[in-house]
């Protein structure tokens, strides 16, 4: 592998991917409403009927639209989520007959953080993309990101804890050690601070709120360092199922 290919493991990765998020509905007894949790800063589109919501034609109230924007097409209710904390949404129907939902955004300042830990299942597995129009670089690249993502999707054998006192995380890898240091996160972007690198990370929620991609994308910076080389994208993927204990 050529030197020059080697600083590709210490860039910096920018995520700019689209975020459709999965939310989650937590069923309570008749006397409360359901609540809808998802990540702060994404979308989430839920049938009314899940909702056991009856009706066609619906006005909506909302007690804190900053925290979340909530609108129905009468079929489905649409949450673009801002920011952590907790909006009760009023809905009448036609035969003025009142539903209320608590929409929940969360992160991982506040909600979510703890550990998380590699999956491999239901279809999802830890990938890397490199396109290009120079194999040798291809194959460089491949090998330099497949060896960053630790897990080999392989379930449970890489993961992250994140603790909130000085915002410092580990991540391990099944009997090769452990890499520490600190994180920030702001609207769905995670950032990994080592020693001597900085990594971004887009979150994007999977299935629920317990599972997640971290997708990084190098694409723009890579074609800045390799005008020539044809570079179309160069991206990885990281699935992670949160445990807050292990």
């Amino acid at each position: 592998m050529k030197k020059g290919y080697l600083a590709i493991i210490a860039l910096c990765c920018a995520a700019m991917a689209c975020q459709k998020n999965a939310g989650e509905i937590e069923k309570n007894d008749a006397k409360e409403p359901p609540v809808l949790k998802l990540w702060a800063g994404a979308d989430s589109t839920v049938p009314l009927a899940s909702l056991k919501l009856t009706g066609s034609a619906f006005t909506v109230s909302n007690d804190h639209p900053e925290i979340a924007q909530v609108t129905t097409d009468g079929h489905h209710l649409t949450i673009r989520s801002h920011k952590p904390g907790k909006a009760t949404v009023l809905l009448k129907n036609e035969q003025q007959q009142q539903f209320k939902v608590l929409v929940w955004p969360i992160d991982m300042l506040s909600d979510y953080p703890g550990n998380w830990v590699s999956v491999a299942k239901d279809g999802m597995k830890s990938y890397v993309t490199v396109r290009t129009g120079d194999q040798k670089l291809t194959d460089s690249l491949y090998q330099a990101l497949s060896l960053k993502l630790y897990d080999n999707g392989v379930s449970g054998t890489f993961r992250y804890a994140f603790t909130t006192g000085q915002f410092r995380f580990t991540a391990t890898k099944t009997a090769h050690g452990i890499k520490e240091g600190t994180w920030t996160y702001d609207r769905l972007r995670l950032t990994l601070n080592y020693t001597d690198a900085k990594e971004l990370y887009q979150v994007i929620p999977v299935q629920s709120i317990n599972v997640i991609e971290l997708r990084s994308v190098l694409t723009e910076a890579l074609q800045q360092q390799f005008p020539d080389a044809g570079i179309t994208e160069v991206s990885t993927h990281q699935y992670l199922a949160y445990q807050r204990f292990l």
